[in-house]
């Protein structure tokens, strides 16, 4: 294990809720188009291949409540339990570095509260963090920037020299964990007047240590929820342009057996009364391996028998429940989700009327 992802949401979010956002929950586990701002991150970077362990840092009182959020974010490869996150951001980072195993050479810091980061733009900054040991996203500054105390402007800052941080952001965990043992204690201090803030982002420290930071130039709509007025300008983006960001996929899955004795009959993933079974290597699941087939071709993931071929004998008599959510888990790891899922069993036998709904609730 080469690279791993550190996802912030530790943060009390004191601005969001005081601009309007709600305090019923923390602000990574807001939700956003029907999903948390942590499950949106986590999505997003579970679909770059280079990534190979997910850590969330979270408060110490959601730790508890880690299986219902699991649940919720659905199986994602590499997504381990959280730690607590600490009082500062840097304290969050350290603790989850503590976490993260001795094999991992490059940690990748995001914030939870960016929830549009789409996989592209991860992989990109990562393989740039991988060539010079530090990069960043960040976008160039469009406005007049002004530095102002007391109310009064006493410096304008050349815009032209001027990028707006954006995460994620990536580092040789070495530099990384130098950096923060470094840091001051309260974070930063006054910059003098002469430009040169000491506070600020992960990429700040290093940089400040004489590390070279790679900037990657990231996209405008990767912006973090800082305020309620953000969440719902989200809202109205996901609904536009939500579909558009991966493109709707559709896929189709049809497979049949023959009909064997001494096989018992599983079909959706419920065993149902009948004298007969399906033949099959696995345990002949028509309808799951349909399914199967359709979600890993819309996910362009080939077919079943790529994944879970009958050569093979892990999966002789294998309950093709395992099988769908292995499917399932190449699908959410290629940055997509199920949006709906229509199936049809064309048999004479037996009636399927009275087990349709075990057979939906087991697929669901």
């Amino acid at each position: 294990m080469t690279v791993a992802a550190l996802i912030l949401g530790a943060g009390r979010g004191e601005r969001f809720v005081k601009s309007g956002g709600s305090d019923a929950v923390p602000k990574a586990l807001t939700p956003l188009g029907g999903r948390s701002l942590l499950a949106h991150s986590l999505t997003a970077l579970a679909a770059v291949r280079l990534v190979e362990r997910l850590q969330p840092v979270l408060p110490e009182a959601q730790l508890a409540d880690w299986d219902a959020l699991a649940a919720e974010i659905g199986p994602l490869p590499g997504l381990v339990a959280p730690v607590a996150g600490g009082p500062q951001r840097r304290d969050s980072v350290a603790r989850g570095l503590r976490a993260l195993p001795g094999t991992v050479r490059h940690v990748v810091v995001h914030d939870a509260a960016r929830p549009l980061l789409q996989a592209d733009d991860a992989a990109r900054v990562i393989a740039a963090a991988l060539e010079h040991g530090a990069a960043l996203l960040a976008t160039p500054v469009r406005d007049t920037l002004h530095r102002v105390r007391e109310g009064r402007i006493v410096k304008t800052l050349a815009r032209a020299d001027c990028w707006a941080a954006q995460t994620p952001q990536v580092f040789r965990r070495d530099w990384l964990e130098a950096a923060l043992a470094r840091a001051p204690a309260d974070g930063g201090g006054d910059d003098g007047g002469d430009g040169r803030d000491a506070s600020g982002d992960e990429a700040g420290l290093l940089a400040r240590d004489g590390h070279p930071v790679q900037v990657v130039p990231g996209r405008s709509d990767n912006w973090k929820i800082t305020s309620g007025e953000d969440l719902q300008l989200a809202e109205r983006w996901l609904q536009a342009a939500g579909p558009l960001r991966v493109g709707m996929r559709i896929g189709q899955g049809f497979d049949a057996h023959r009909f064997a004795p001494g096989r018992p009959l599983r079909l959706g993933g419920v065993t149902i009364p009948n004298d007969e079974g399906l033949v099959g290597h696995s345990d002949g699941d028509v309808l799951l391996h349909a399914v199967c087939d359709a979600l890993l071709g819309a996910a362009g993931e080939g077919d079943l028998g790529l994944h879970f071929p009958s050569s093979d004998p892990a999966w002789r008599g294998a309950d093709s429940a395992a099988l769908l959510t292995q499917s399932y888990a190449r699908v959410r790891r290629a940055g997509l989700q199920l949006g709906n899922l229509d199936a049809t069993v064309i048999a004479e036998r037996p009636r399927l009327a009275p087990q349709q709904a075990a057979m939906r609730a087991r697929i669901a």
